[in-house]
């Protein structure tokens, strides 16, 4: 005969002493369709902005925050590989809004081999920010909370110290 069983994964301690049985979660759908949006946001944000503020739409720290942000949201109740892959749907979300908007609804995105440098980009760093993001808001170790802020706020660090060589 066949028998149907409800499956679910071991409990945990969760902050502040409660048991709470941990969900097997797949990663969200949204990640991807709210890159693709943020990415068409960020090529019509670069051509309406002033010279100096349309670095904002470029840039790379603040497109990291979308991966991070990926993988906080959930935190709760998905593992850091659940984490990474929503923080690469996000990631290659925004490079195809991206692309998309340039060729589809400006004057062409150029060379193909752009979208595949950024595209290449965001395998790496979507993975990477999505775990910083769940190690920041549910990491067990101190290590892996300060690890995940000193990604983010290197990140920017480094962004910020090249706008000022570059701009100035």
């Amino acid at each position: 005969m066949c028998e149907s069983r409800t499956v679910t994964a071991p409990t945990g301690l969760r902050p502040g002493g409660w048991n709470w049985p941990r969900a097997a979660a797949a990663p969200a759908p949204a990640p991807a369709p709210a890159g693709i949006v943020l990415g068409v946001l960020t090529n019509l944000a670069q051509g309406r902005l002033p010279d100096r503020w349309s670095q904002i739409a470029d840039s790379g720290a603040v497109r990291s925050v979308v991966a991070f942000a990926a993988g906080a949201v959930p935190a709760d109740r998905v593992s850091s590989v659940t984490a990474a892959v929503s923080g690469l749907c996000a990631e290659a979300g925004l490079v195809v809004g991206y692309y998309a908007c340039a060729e589809f609804g400006r004057d062409g995105m150029g060379a193909l081999s752009w979208p595949l440098v950024w595209l290449v980009m965001a395998f790496v760093a979507g993975p990477l920010f999505g775990v910083a993001g769940v190690w920041w808001r549910h990491g067990t170790a101190a290590w892996q909370r300060v690890a995940a802020i000193g990604a983010l706020t290197g990140v920017f660090g480094r962004e910020g110290i090249h706008y000022a060589w570059t701009l100035n």
